[in-house]
């Protein structure tokens, strides 16, 4: 469908089934990050126990605000088009 500046080919249940994917897995993501971080979790600490077997997530928070801030540069025009 037409989304404000371009064209993307595929339905409009398409492309509010995607982005609202995404939209959950950057919302859940940054709820991961909120979590690990009320609950102090110590990811040198984690290194240094040689029983855990987890690796570093520190860059999920990041990573998700990236997902959704380009995801909503992305939504924007079609917003804009849709109310205009």
């Amino acid at each position: 469908g037409t989304w404000g500046l371009w064209y993307l080919p595929g339905s409009s249940q398409f492309h509010v089934g995607w982005t609202g994917l995404v939209e959950l897995v950057g919302g859940s993501a940054l709820l991961f990050g909120g979590v690990r971080s009320v609950l102090d979790v110590d990811d040198e600490e984690e290194d240094k126990n040689e029983d855990t077997m987890l690796l570093p997530l520190t860059w999920i928070t990041p990573a998700a605000a990236a997902l959704l801030f380009f995801l909503t540069i992305g939504i924007t025009p079609a917003n804009i088009f849709m109310f205009t």
